[in-house]
């Protein structure tokens, strides 16, 4: 004769069955922890801006994978990509450029959000003199 134990309040689940829904999510647990052990958040500051001077350095963050990485610069919203940190950072140093020659052209007609980004960024950079 085989009984079954049941766990009070759940209706037609085994104790056996609780137990492996409960290793299966502390499993998985496990391996979201291993990858956030794999990445990395931190602040950093570009110093460089191809064609532009700075007149401060940029506060950006990057985030690193073991696949890829990403510099953002939190308040006019802009981001680059790479596979590296090193990476990452040139691209969103060219994407800055890119955004701030974009907004700046003569035929540009800007909403309040791109001339509230425009005035962020240049409150960091001017034209190379």
């Amino acid at each position: 004769m085989t009984t079954e134990t049941r766990v009070t309040g759940t209706p037609g689940t085994t104790v056996e069955e609780r137990l492996a829904d409960l290793e299966r999510a502390v499993e998985d647990l496990g391996r979201q922890i291993g990858d956030l052990a794999d990445e990395a958040v931190y602040p950093a500051e570009l110093s460089v801006l191809p064609g532009l001077e700075l007149r401060r350095p940029i506060p950006i963050i990057v985030e690193e994978s073991a696949d890829d990485a990403v510099a953002r610069w939190i308040e006019p919203a802009i981001t680059g990509l790479g596979r590296s940190e090193g990476e990452a950072v040139e691209s969103l140093a060219e994407v800055i450029v890119e955004v701030w020659t974009e907004l700046r052209s003569e035929d540009a007609l800007l909403s309040r959000n791109a001339r509230r980004m425009l005035s962020v960024i240049e409150a960091y950079v001017a034209p190379a003199a």
